[in-house]
């Protein structure tokens, strides 16, 4: 079986380091936290992705792994809020899966739905729209196991606070931009 790689690190040495978690099931959970650049550890993963769009419109996503996504807000594609929807219950469930196995509460299988609420018209300006950003998101989460309902409120908690798209929701990230203006192509 291959085993993937990010930044040099394989998969399993990333399983191998657990933030804040003894070995043993039911140990307290340490809350995740913001390091300041200077106190972020080696093992701190940089992410990217490019996004470009095409001829049609179309928001073009470019994964390092060579796969792709298209994206448009006119419903012949996945929006990227969809996206953002479709990132936070994957997230969840893997999350889901890493924890149980971390904590022993047998998850034989996940099924997540995410719900939000937008407002189009914040999108487009009209400053009578409550927001531009999703609101009012909702998580539901129906698990296949045979464990103890309180180990599986337990393995929620800890879900929710080590899952890194919730937390990204919960906890927006500041953004920095930078801005380069090409010359019109001919």
């Amino acid at each position: 079986m291959e085993h993937s790689s990010i930044n040099g690190l394989s998969s399993d040495s990333l399983r191998a380091h657990p933030v804040g978690v003894g070995e043993q099931a039911g140990v307290e959970v340490a809350q995740p936290h913001r390091p300041s650049p200077e106190q972020a550890s080696p093992q701190v993963i940089r992410l990217a992705v490019q996004t470009t769009l095409d001829e049609a419109g179309q928001a073009v996503v470019r994964f390092p792994n060579g796969t792709s996504w298209r994206m448009a807000g006119d419903g012949s594609a996945p929006s990227p809020v969809e996206a953002v929807l479709a990132a936070l219950g994957a997230c969840q469930a893997l999350t889901y899966k890493y924890w149980g196995e971390r904590l022993g509460v047998d998850v034989q299988g996940a099924e997540i739905t995410t719900r939000a609420s937008l407002d189009p018209r914040g999108f487009g300006g009209d400053p009578s729209a409550p927001q531009v950003a999703p609101y009012d998101l909702v998580v539901e989460v129906s698990l296949a196991t045979g464990a103890d309902p309180a180990r599986v409120e337990e393995l929620a908690s800890v879900v929710d606070s080590h899952c890194p798209v919730h937390s990204s929701l919960v906890e927006p990230a500041s953004i920095a931009r930078s801005l380069a203006v090409a010359p019109r192509a001919s």
